[in-house]
């Protein structure tokens, strides 16, 4: 799908789940310490997969090539066993994802609590109930 974006020259980045690149081998990250980086990259259609370990592991895509995705920031991330806040490294493509996502999960919340559950078999009193909602608001 990335490589379909990349032709409208859109830019895609994005969470991937684990058993959806079972042929691209990214390393285990579980045993390793935090804010370990393992990168992948197919250079012809130009998709990074990123995999980076916070509290669990986080794979991400993306269809972008700049110079800013191989940098790394630090983000700050309570550690049990010293006791306090610690920097750990974060590429700055997850900084710019975590950033971005913000207004969507905000609208998905709102959509989830404020859902009106309309269930029936008859579909006129679907639309009388919409309508009487509507009018309402």
């Amino acid at each position: 799908m990335q490589k379909h974006v990349r032709k409208e020259k859109l830019y895609v980045t994005g969470t991937i789940r684990t058993d959806r690149i079972e042929k691209a081998p990214l390393k285990d990250l579980k045993k390793s310490p935090r804010g370990s980086i393992d990168v992948l990259r197919d250079q012809a259609n130009s998709i990074s997969i990123y995999r980076w370990h916070d509290n669990s592991q986080v794979t991400m895509a993306t269809n972008r090539n700049d110079v800013l995705i191989d940098t790394k920031s630090k983000c700050q991330r309570y550690s049990s066993s010293s006791k306090g806040k610690i920097d750990v490294p974060q590429p700055s493509i997850i900084a710019e994802y975590n950033n971005s996502m913000e207004g969507v999960d905000l609208f998905d919340q709102f959509r989830a609590t404020h859902r009106i559950t309309i269930r029936s078999k008859k579909l006129y009193w679907t639309i009388v109930r919409f309508l009487y909602f509507w009018i309402d608001c």
